[in-house]
């Protein structure tokens, strides 16, 4: 994972919304392929590269994307053409959901980061005397 990261961070942004957009694309025929609904799942991938690279409007633009992906997917896998709106609507909720989550994940993780670039050094000892302070309640 460390690896990919890596690599996404030396990557133009433009190159990135391909990728993802690609794998939305790539997903949605193998999607139509099989026509199981499990492969839903595997359109969470797309989504957590936008969020990391884009942040969460690109997370949005990969969550309509592969709702379209798995609308025109459905559309075209059964034999009649009256396909509902309302599988592709849950999906994009549970995608956008999935998507404003990781983002706030990510914002946690940055936070972290900058948290711990401020925190003077102390040792280990000296940390779990605070930590055991706050826990208590002791000054």
């Amino acid at each position: 994972m460390k690896r990919i990261l890596k690599l996404m961070k030396g990557m133009p942004l433009w190159r990135l919304a391909l990728i993802e957009l690609f794998l939305v694309a790539a997903i949605g025929y193998v999607d139509y392929l099989t026509g199981d609904y499990s492969i839903l799942i595997f359109y969470v991938i797309p989504v957590a590269l936008a969020v990391w690279s884009h942040g969460e409007l690109g997370a949005t633009i990969i969550s309509v994307a592969a709702c379209c992906a798995r609308y025109i997917s459905d559309y075209y896998s059964y034999s009649n053409s009256n396909v509902g709106y309302t599988n592709p609507i849950s999906d994009l909720l549970f995608l956008l959901i999935v998507g404003l989550i990781m983002s706030a994940l990510k914002r946690l993780i940055d936070e972290d980061k900058s948290d711990k670039k401020e925190m003077p050094a102390v040792n280990k000892v000296d940390q779990s005397a605070i930590y055991f302070k706050k826990v208590r309640g002791l000054k």
